[in-house]
């Protein structure tokens, strides 16, 4: 039995602080928890021989702290669920306090919807066409540390029971920064986490035992070594490709035009899509395509500093090991600990962080361990059904993609202008009554310009874009309006008058000055 195991379980009520008492283990059946790199606490599980009549005495929302021994607190976590069996027998279901930001959603459709505005969070103005721009609130932001500590200071630290020390907030070195980002309430803190940390270096974040939320940079100094055959019970390795990657769909959040007029506000619009290669993988493993969707990606920077990211977890083939090793008094919290395997002669294995560590509570701890990078079939789900988007005017969007940043990659696609934007491939609103729409003599538009490549990260589900009918009139969503209907919109086909106009890019303080420019266009 390891030395010095006490094993000590206690409840808490559902504000996380309160004591309720401590629980007997005579009277523990079984406990097990994990502990995971990216997430902190996990899932968990407690059984107890309590009778059924006292099946109330702990209620879902309450919280279990797991200890080694008296105030040496190795996980803690929430009660989500409680089955109870007569005449004894009670299971209840535990999540590590990372399950609190999936309750927490930045951002929202309006003050009159949900009493809360769109959040934007960029270091440029490129996305002024946006139907709920002048709703939006904004916060300057630079790098993927800064979005984290405002996302966490903003909405999480006073919606739940989450601390937050800012210097468990680390910044990634030489990161590209980021462009724009926008939230309107319907990814959950934790998917967008998951998505900011892989373009942050595959940073570790979560909430540990301590309920103190953690981002951090990988580390490399050894904690342990575990030899086959000495420290070992059991071991395996797996290789798979299913882990391996090397040519991307990425779909990305809406891109807007202007309004066709001022009498009709139709406006056009399009999905942001990029399509990458790894050209070396793909060389010597063939074509492995995996299809991603990440809402708030809308530029090529963005895209291009998470994609870059992806492929160095997963161009290459990797190998898996699971392991068990009993008897261990010393907890290894994956997110601070990197382990060394050797086989049975002493050659190495691997040297990683721990993805994965799975601990059976019960007589004596029993780590059981997970080497090597999550599925990414997890991390970003693919839809059952192949899907199709709008086609915007640009197609300009994607390429190869090496490993080591390149300054000099991707200088035209990075140039992301209202003019590069702009695509009719949707349209909303479009008045199928008159047989000839004439547009306003003189449409003003803003012009926004180069930026540096940057970055970011996933999730899944997209704003629909709402219809604004005019009475009168119907609304449609293809380019085709039928009837030999001509309709003309900046930056489309028709007579249009020469337009000139001046960008600016001041790299110095990482912000875009925009000059007006001005389109005359007629259609008849």
């Amino acid at each position: 039995m390891a030395a010095g195991f006490e094993r000590t379980i206690r409840h808490y009520q559902s504000d996380a602080t309160t004591l309720v008492g401590s629980i007997e283990s005579s009277a523990v059946v079984g406990c097990w928890f994990e502990l995971h790199r990216q997430g902190g606490c996990g899932a968990g599980e407690l059984r107890l021989q309590d009778g059924f009549l006292a099946r109330n005495q702990i209620d879902i929302g309450d919280w279990i702290s797991l200890e080694y021994s008296p105030d040496d607190r190795w996980y803690f976590g929430r009660v989500e669920s409680r089955s109870a069996d007569s005449p004894a027998g009670v299971r209840f279901r535990l999540e590590g306090m990372a399950i609190e930001l999936n309750e927490v959603f930045p951002g929202g459709f309006g003050e009159s919807a949900e009493g809360v505005p769109p959040h934007r969070y960029a270091n440029t103005d490129l996305f002024q066409n946006d139907p709920d721009y002048l709703l939006e609130t904004f916060d300057s932001v630079a790098t993927t540390a800064q979005l984290v500590q405002a996302l966490m200071n903003q909405y999480v630290i006073s919606a739940t029971n989450i601390s937050l020390d800012p210097l468990d907030i680390e910044e990634a070195p030489d990161e590209a920064g980021l462009t724009s980002f926008k939230f309107r309430g319907e990814e959950s803190v934790r998917s967008i986490l998951k998505d900011l940390a892989l373009r942050a270096n595959n940073a570790s974040w979560g909430v540990d035992e301590t309920g103190a939320f953690f981002f951090l940079q990988p580390v490399t100094t050894v904690s342990t070594t575990y030899r086959e055959g000495v420290h070992l019970s059991r071991l395996e390795e797996s290789r798979d490709r299913d882990l391996l990657y090397n040519r991307v769909l990425l779909t990305g959040g809406y891109v807007y035009d202007e309004p066709v007029n001022s009498f009709n506000r139709a406006r056009g619009f399009y999905r942001w899509r990029g399509h990458y290669l790894q050209p070396d993988s793909r060389a010597l493993h063939g074509e492995r395509r995996i299809r991603l969707w990440v809402p708030w990606i809308r530029t090529e920077p963005d895209s291009l500093a998470f994609i870059r990211e992806f492929f160095r977890t997963y161009s290459q083939p990797v190998s898996i090991y699971f392991l068990e090793a009993p008897d261990q008094s010393t907890l290894l919290r994956p997110w601070d600990s990197v382990l060394r395997l050797l086989d049975r002669n002493g050659s190495e294995l691997m040297t990683s962080q721990i993805e994965t560590l799975r601990v059976q509570f019960d007589h004596t701890p029993t780590f059981r361990m997970e080497l090597g990078p999550a599925d990414p079939h997890t991390l970003w789900p693919e839809p059952p059904q192949d899907e199709r988007w709008e086609t915007p005017e640009n197609h300009g969007n994607g390429g190869s993609v090496s490993l080591t940043p390149d300054p000099t990659s991707f200088n035209e696609s990075s140039v992301s202008s209202l003019d590069s934007l702009t695509s009719m491939s949707s349209v909303l609103s479009l008045t199928s009554e008159e047989t000839v729409t004439t547009l306003e003599p003189t449409t003003t538009f803003e012009s926004t310009t180069t930026l540096e490549p940057t970055t970011t990260q996933q999730s899944t589900t997209s704003q629909e874009p709402s219809t604004t009918e005019v009475p009168g009139t119907t609304s449609s969503q293809s380019s085709d309006f039928g009837g030999g209907e001509t309709v003309t919109s900046i930056g489309q086909s028709g007579t249009e008058v020469p337009s000139s106009a001046t960008t600016t890019d001041n790299t110095t303080n990482d912000s875009v000055t925009s000059e007006t420019s001005t389109a005359q266009t007629t259609a008849t």
